[in-house]
């Protein structure tokens, strides 16, 4: 298919373009209409080209080595022609839903990755010296595959009748995605170094002579047999549950996600990650070591690799358990939020590690304090859209680790004795979450029963500058808790110390759900507020029309019966009667 269209395209005139580059050396191409182009630009870094539905050929040897190139829109691109010399070229081809279209790259390709409708993925590193592959060819059919003389090549699956693909003998990089194939083999003399298969639907054997750097495979559930030997191996939701794989070969790294292996098998492996757990392997056999322990690791962690650390640590892992723990403490600001929920995740593990948890939440409170000087209570500085939600988060972790870790007393004094208004409302959410677990929010509750008495009396914390949010802005799940929960002190201490910080028609409101339920306090508050005017500057602020819907509104609360007697004090009711 690529051979008969680049011996047409031949026969087409090429336009040669010489864009000017910007002052970073970059440079944005559209709608070129021609089948054949040369692009002339030796001071050319970087080139977008976009919108091009009949180019056929790309020659970009009038460039410097080296070249950023991403492609989008060119679904008929089947040749491009790179610099000479080194280094290689960087290329992000969009294929916006193009399968079926061969292309071959000539010269040296430093990076290449491809997406499309239903697929993103690139070619895996080889981690050798020489850095560039000579040559790039994307194949759809076995034709065009077993043709290959270039050192990298992808293999586009389709829905047809799966293949043997044999590995070319210069292939040094292999990334194959989709259906289609059902075996893969490479003989001793090939240069293969590192495969990536995604998607492989048919696949049921791997068979490569030659040792590799790497070998990853992702779903791939007919996978029966991998007969490989090399650096890295890493299987993602490969083979069937109860039968297993069989792997045969020695492996300096490996990392099985939701993956069995046969009974009968003897890989490097320490333990194996599966569905609801680990599995060790027998004693005497020799042991694994986790790409992503930090002992072993010098990158820092990937999203995409923290979930799957997790499921480790829950089941017992450690090391997982303290690679998880150093990402936690050293994450950005805009993270924070996923650090606290991993760390609390880290609390389902057997026997969690109490005291390290807590050590590294301490650690991002003093990085993250809205306070000049690092302190650990609550005054998180995080953007807006995330400060509500870390901060639930953050009193959940602190209620699972109250009266487990001697570091928390801190907190625990700072919140009774200087509570917060916004901490009070989210207190609240957590007592009346159904979803959250029943100690925890036992906990909450007796937190915000003694915090609350103590805001009564009048000492509440008041910060200023950045931290300062203003009166509480609602109080509604404060108010829903206390009735739920029946408690009258607390629906004492709310009205008292509602009466300085909220405003009046917020408190009028308040009044009436509690007087609904038979407050007789609320209910007096409410009628004293309904009788008199408001205050004269409020007056003047609202007008007379709102100063007088608030009157009505208070009026009817104090007039209204009843619905229930959750927080009516029943004693003095039996006194009255009698």
């Amino acid at each position: 298919m690529a051979c008969l269209s680049l011996t047409r395209e031949i026969q087409h005139e090429r336009r040669v373009v010489q864009p000017e580059p910007d002052r970073n050396g970059g440079a944005r191409l559209t709608d070129l209409g021609e089948r054949s182009v040369r692009i002339e630009a030796a001071s050319l870094h970087a080139l977008d080209l976009l919108d091009a539905p009949r180019l056929e050929h790309l020659d970009l040897t009038g460039c410097r080595p080296g070249l950023f190139l991403a492609l989008a829109r060119c679904p008929h691109l089947q040749r491009i022609d790179l610099p000479a010399g080194e280094p290689g070229a960087v290329i992000h081809w969009d294929q916006h839903g193009v399968i079926d279209n061969e292309a071959v790259i000539y010269g040296a390709v430093e990076h290449l990755d491809l997406c499309g409708r239903g697929y993103a993925f690139g070619l895996p590193s080889t981690g050798a010296a020489a850095r560039s592959w000579q040559g790039a060819r994307i194949c759809t059919t076995p034709a065009s595959w077993f043709a290959a003389t270039e050192q990298a090549l992808i293999w586009l699956g389709s829905e047809c009748t799966p293949v043997k693909l044999k590995i070319p003998q210069p292939a040094r990089s292999i990334a194959i995605h989709g259906p289609g194939v059902e075996a893969v083999e490479a003989r001793e003399d090939a240069a293969l170094e590192a495969i990536d298969l995604h998607q492989a639907l048919d696949l049921r054997q791997i068979t490569l002579a030659s040792p590799l750097y790497g070998l990853a495979i992702e779903r791939a559930e007919r996978l029966e047999r991998v007969l490989a030997s090399g650096e890295a191996l890493q299987l993602k939701y490969c083979g069937d549950l109860l039968s297993g794989v069989l792997l045969e070969g020695t492996w300096s790294h490996a990392l099985l996600a939701d993956t069995t292996i046969r009974d009968d098998t003897a890989p490097v492996l320490e333990q194996v990650v599966v569905r609801g757990g680990e599995r060790p392997i027998g004693q005497g056999q020799a042991r694994h070591v986790h790409p992503w322990l930090p002992e072993n690791r010098r990158t820092p962690l990937l999203a995409s690799e923290i979930p799957l650390l997790l499921e480790a640590a829950q089941a017992g892992e450690r090391r997982a358990s303290t690679a998880l723990i150093r990402w936690a403490e050293a994450v950005p600001r805009r993270n924070v939020l996923f650090a606290l929920q991993t760390l609390y995740s880290l609390l389902e593990r057997p026997d969690p590690p109490f005291e390290r948890i807590w050590q590294a939440r301490q650690t991002l409170a003093r990085r993250f304090s809205s306070s000049q000087r690092p302190r650990p209570e609550w005054g998180w500085n995080l953007p807006e859209d995330l400060i509500e939600e870390a901060l639930r988060m953050d009193l959940r972790l602190f209620a699972r680790c109250r009266g487990q870790v001697t570091a928390t007393m801190r907190l625990d004094v700072h919140l009774r004795n200087a509570p917060r208004s916004q901490v009070l409302r989210i207190l609240a959410a957590i007592a009346a979450d159904r979803g959250v677990p029943t100690a925890e929010r036992s906990v909450a509750l007796d937190l915000l029963r003694e915090a609350l008495a103590v805001a009564a009396r009048g000492f509440i914390a008041r910060p200023r500058g950045a931290e300062y949010q203003g009166p509480p802005s609602d109080l509604g799940p404060l108010v829903r808790v206390i009735i739920e929960q029946a408690d009258r002190s607390m629906a004492d201490d709310l009205l008292t110390w509602g009466e300085r910080v909220v405003t009046l028609s917020k408190r009028v409101r308040y009044l009436g759900e509690f007087a609904a339920h038979g407050h007789a306090p609320s209910r007096a508050a409410a009628l004293a507020i309904g009788l008199q005017c408001p205050p004269s500057g409020q007056h003047r602020r609202w007008g007379a029309e709102q100063a007088q819907a608030i009157r009505q509104q208070a009026m009817a609360a104090a007039l209204t019966p009843p619905r229930s007697d959750r927080l009516a004090d029943l004693n003095a009711n039996q006194e009255a009667r009698s």
